[in-house]
């Protein structure tokens, strides 16, 4: 989970819950693609981000095999009404299928920041 305020309520209800939180500090695409692997420690990436955050990480779990579900989390009535325009339900639950069509994608990805999966620029 991204360490960000946004975070708190989540957070103190997985815990509550009894599991355990790994917090990152930037990296939220790679953090969800790092649930694909055995390697690093972490089965699943929850919280709230940007959208085309949402749709890179997509793509990635899609080549890679994995899992996503998502919704749009519209903070006031201008973002229902570009998420209406757009033809983009607000209250619906995205799977990855929703957002990657087909079987026919690729992701490729450098590292900017050091991270468990990829170096960060020297």
């Amino acid at each position: 989970m991204l360490d960000r305020e946004r975070h708190i309520e989540i957070a103190n209800r997985i815990r509550k819950a009894g599991a355990r939180i790994r917090f990152i500090q930037d990296g939220d695409v790679l953090g969800a693609i790092s649930t694909c692997f055995d390697n690093v420690s972490g089965d699943l990436l929850v919280g709230r981000g940007g959208a085309p955050e949402g749709v890179l990480a997509a793509v990635a779990l899609k080549c890679l095999g994995g899992y996503f579900e998502g919704y749009l989390t519209a903070i006031n009535q201008e973002e229902i009404d570009r998420c209406y325009k757009m033809g983009v339900e607000c209250d619906k639950i995205y799977k990855i299928d929703d957002l990657v069509k087909g079987d026919d994608a690729a992701f490729a990805a450098t590292g900017v920041s050091h991270g468990e999966l990829l170096d960060g620029v020297n």
